[in-house]
């Protein structure tokens, strides 16, 4: 019993001293940040025309050249990407940064112009070209709802006319043929 109790504390012992090596270690923070900065959101309907923000900081130790900004688009809704092109004609064009020296930032401006309905996520993404280290900040979430221009009061008139007016007409259009048969 006593090598059993032994063996146990010596088990118990290897197990906890060998947690720490077995612990997760926390990600490094990036050297490049990206982030959307203006608008927070943007929940409207089409047609609408807005400049997307991006702000790009450098948190590494070192100068970053050849730098390039672009925006990504996913469609929530309908679980695919679209063109950015389709968001106007200058959406998809990257912005390139030529240098970005330690603790310095710069604001990327991209025209957009959102025609579709629809939930959308819009990504901003800065590529190294040096590394091919492609670095996305949060996305920003896009709401375009549907309008309509119909007239409600019209509408009620309309749906409460028509069923009269076509019962009246298959009266008229039918009381005119049984006479013609007499």
């Amino acid at each position: 019993m006593k090598k059993l109790l032994t063996l146990f504390a010596v088990l118990l012992v290897l197990c906890l001293n060998a947690l720490p090596a077995l612990a997760v270690e926390a990600p490094a923070a990036q050297d490049i940040s990206v982030a959307i900065t203006s608008p927070v959101n943007i929940s409207d309907v089409p047609i609408h025309n807005d400049d997307i923000e991006i702000t790009v900081t450098n948190n590494g130790k070192t100068t970053y050249r050849d730098l390039s900004c672009y925006l990504t688009i996913v469609d929530a809704g309908r679980s695919q990407t679209y063109p950015v092109d389709e968001f106007g004609e200058n959406a998809y064009q990257t912005r390139m940064i030529a240098s970005l020296a330690p603790g310095e930032q710069t604001v990327v401006t991209i025209p957009v112009r959102v025609m579709y309905v629809g939930q959308f996520r819009f990504t901003a993404s800065v590529m190294d070209y040096a590394t091919n280290q492609v670095y996305t900040g949060a996305a920003l979430n896009v709401m375009m709802t549907a309008t309509s221009n119909l007239n409600k009061n019209l509408v009620m008139l309309v749906a409460a006319i028509m069923p009269v007016v076509l019962a009246a007409a298959a009266f008229l259009l039918s009381k005119g043929k049984t006479k013609a048969k007499e």
